[in-house]
């Protein structure tokens, strides 16, 4: 199980071992191969691996107007990279006086003095530091300071497209929950609370968990019609979501995400539960009343229940 440190610990805590370093959003199956190289490498020189990372967007820093639309929130990727094997994970917090430093700079002050950084495994185009240094300068600063540097292979997967954050962003807000799939390795999915709604849902035979957006920088799925699974207490439930702004019933403005649960009678007021897209089904859309939303309904259920139950999910 991943051991978690922060750059507020005394340096005396953290062991010689083997680093990589970056932001990981969505932690997809680029950054996955990433770390089983650090694994690697650190298993030939014997010594523990190490993964760092930031608690918030360096970006947010340095661009004041910049809004992020994260494929996870912190707790999401903090689990999703112990998942990966790497032993200790190391969390900073980025600030102005972290952005100013240069890649060098940061090498000697953070990796080589704090984190006692032997060999370094860099992807093999992320550049760090003010400077944007790459993998060849960085291999120069390594030599001054005593850490290896190693340039990670590329992640490839046959004819598949390039493997990034944004590649995975742009399915993500296409509602190509497939395609976020193949490229996270994962289902995409968020972490909510279910809040009290206008129980409207219930009138008609479709009583849904309304789950609250507000309050984190995660990035929503296009509107629309979603087959999704949800995971309450540790049991997986399915469900067919609505995510958008109900304009059959609402004449407000604001997204909401409710979902309906198939077959579950259950009480989960005030619960934090996770739900993952597993496909789209259709777009969002006002009906004339509600029989005919209700008819819509009925046949989104039946293709959800397809879709999870009886087809190929990716």
């Amino acid at each position: 199980m991943m051991e978690w440190r922060t750059d507020q610990m005394d340096s005396s805590v953290f062991a010689p071992c083997v680093a990589t370093v970056g932001f990981f959003d969505g932690v997809h199956k680029g950054h996955q191969y990433l770390m089983k190289q650090v694994r690697n490498v650190a298993s030939r020189l014997g010594l523990p691996s190490m993964v760092i990372t930031f608690a918030n967007h360096p970006r947010k820093v340095t661009d004041a107007g910049y809004c992020p639309r994260l494929l996870t929130t912190f707790d999401e990727k903090s689990r999703l990279l112990a998942a990966t094997g790497v032993d200790y994970g190391c969390v900073l917090t980025f600030t102005p006086a972290m952005a100013s430093l240069t890649a060098e700079a940061f090498m000697h002050e953070y990796l080589q003095e704090r984190f006692h950084v032997k060999a370094l495994v860099m992807g093999y185009d992320h550049r760090f530091g003010s400077d944007r240094k790459g993998v060849e300068a960085c291999r120069g600063y390594g030599e001054q300071y005593g850490i290896q540097v190693y340039a990670a292979d590329e992640y490839r997967n046959g004819s598949q497209c390039h493997v990034s954050s944004s590649t995975a962003r742009q399915a993500v807000m296409a509602g190509d929950m497939k395609g976020a799939y193949r490229l996270l390795g994962h289902p995409y999915g968020l972490e909510a609370v279910v809040v009290d709604g206008q129980h409207l849902g219930r009138t008609i035979g479709f009583p849904t968990a309304n789950l609250e957006l507000t309050g984190t920088d995660k990035l929503l799925p296009c509107d629309g019609v979603y087959a999704v699974w949800m995971w309450i207490d540790g049991q997986r439930y399915a469900g067919m979501a609505n995510l958008g702004q109900r304009p059959t019933v609402n004449d407000s403005e604001k997204k909401t995400l409710e979902i309906h649960l198939l077959d579950f009678h259950q009480n989960i007021y005030g619960q934090k539960v996770q739900v993952e897209f597993m496909e789209y089904v259709r777009a969002e859309q006002k009906f004339e009343g509600l029989d005919a939303l209700t008819r819509a309904l009925e046949q989104d259920r039946e293709q959800v229940r397809q879709i999870l139950f009886e087809e190929k999910q990716v």
